[in-house]
């Protein structure tokens, strides 16, 4: 008998079967690709996996080229609401792959805010958004840059669909309204502190 956890699923009289979390990340994939655009087809997307990192993130088999793997932490087993939260997040990961490359701030942004936002729309439950500084921040830049101007993500992708490879310039191409400092913050690399203190004073 198979236990009750994230990837087990029953059937059902109609022929449908109850939602484990790899039918829910189709559900969501798709979601994402009608916001941000098709995924690149040179990757594979292989599954999703545990990991006891304490992290979830898109992992790169150096066994399989062009190839990603979704790990999620292990305390999602059994608890398909944090795998979902955890799943859309890295789902805008899974779009634009880049090994080796750490994301802008933008990119992490929109990963936070594609989360929240995929949680509180279609599974009503708003109360699962970021929990740490950095992502918090990143996901509040993403708020205001909508807030400044609510159609420039699309304009954006018309011009580069990998989001960690938009520019400053860029941003201030396809909206020149919009705040130098905040597009500054947004094209810095995820991983470089220096934009946490930029975007705590920013509003």
């Amino acid at each position: 008998m198979i236990s009750n956890n994230i990837f087990s699923t029953t059937p059902q009289i109609t022929g449908a079967a109850t939602w484990s979390i790899v039918s829910k990340f189709g559900f969501i994939l798709n979601i994402a690709e009608s916001i941000y655009g098709k995924k690149d087809p040179q990757y594979t997307i292989l599954g999703i996996e545990l990991s006891d990192q304490g992290y979830p993130q898109t992992w790169f088999p150096s066994a399989f080229p062009n190839s990603i793997i979704i790990q999620i932490t292990e305390d999602c087993l059994a608890d398909l609401d944090r795998a979902m939260y955890q799943v859309a997040h890295e789902a805008i990961h899974c779009l634009r792959p880049h090994p080796n490359i750490n994301p802008t701030v933008l990119e992490e942004g929109i990963a936070t805010h594609f989360a929240h936002e995929y949680m509180s729309t279609f599974e009503h439950k708003p109360q699962w958004t970021a929990s740490t500084t950095q992502y918090i921040l990143a996901k509040k830049c993403i708020d205001l840059m909508l807030d400044n101007d609510n159609e420039i993500i699309k304009k954006l992708l018309e011009k580069e669909l990998d989001f960690s490879k938009i520019t400053e310039d860029m941003i201030l191409e396809v909206s020149p309204e919009f705040p130098r400092d905040l597009a500054k913050i947004l094209t810095t690399d995820f991983c470089d502190d220096s934009w946490i203190e930029l975007a705590n004073k920013i509003e």
